[in-house]
């Protein structure tokens, strides 16, 4: 399940589901689901995976009442209206995606039979996104892109892809988009945040240490 923000539409987060909208607002004085809104886009026809392929990630603009979708398989980032239920898509593109990525399998059937395995090698040899973060002191938006990096074996790592972040204006418009030089923790696809210092994220160290590498806005364009 994605991050959950407190709106005044009530409890939104972001959740891996098939055949039902990702999106899900839940009433908080009642609990109960209220609403179920963004399907998944296109490419989502096919199988790219139902493990680290499928999960949706969210930011939350509060000013604006947006919340920005980002999926791995996608190259658009789509933006929901919360007021209003509008919802507009941003081509926001990777320099890195040279090309997409061909699916595992043609169609939502043609998972079956897939391994666990078998998606973690394809998840590795394939560059894709992960989360999508707002920073509210510099009105910017940070799309993680997770770079193909092939590693040996087939179980998951902590140490990550490589990464690179794209930031983007409030319009979705791309400003820049620079490499993490550093290796990313990966455990729950990576910790990071934002402070007024810009993006922070948990680098890979001994286990006792925890160390995170600061990215501001001018650093990333």
């Amino acid at each position: 399940e994605g991050l959950p923000f407190l709106t005044p539409q009530g409890l939104v987060y972001t959740s891996r589901t098939i055949g039902e909208p990702c999106l899900i607002v839940i009433d908080e004085n009642t609990g109960l689901i209220t609403d179920r809104l963004i399907t998944y886009p296109e490419p989502y026809r096919d199988f790219y995976g139902e493990l680290l392929m499928r999960t949706p990630y969210s930011a939350y603009n509060r000013d604006k009442s947006l919340i920005a979708i980002s999926f791995p398989a996608d190259d658009n980032i789509h933006v929901l209206n919360l007021e209003t239920k509008e919802v507009n898509v941003y081509h926001a593109e990777s320099k890195y995606r040279h090309e997409k990525p061909k699916p595992l399998g043609k169609g939502r059937l043609g998972g079956l039979g897939v391994s666990s395995e078998k998606e973690i090698e394809y998840f590795r040899e394939i560059t894709s996104y992960a989360n999508i973060l707002y920073d509210r002191w510099n009105n910017v938006y940070y799309r993680i892109v997770e770079k193909s990096t092939p590693m040996p074996g087939v179980n998951l790592s902590n140490k990550a892809k490589k990464l690179a972040v794209m930031i983007l204006d409030d319009n979705f418009r791309t400003i820049g988009e620079s490499d993490i030089t550093e290796d990313a923790f990966a455990s729950f696809r990576y910790t990071v945040f934002v402070s007024p210092e810009g993006l922070h994220i948990q680098l890979l160290t001994e286990e006792d240490e925890l160390k995170f590498v600061v990215y501001s806005p001018e650093n990333l364009k």
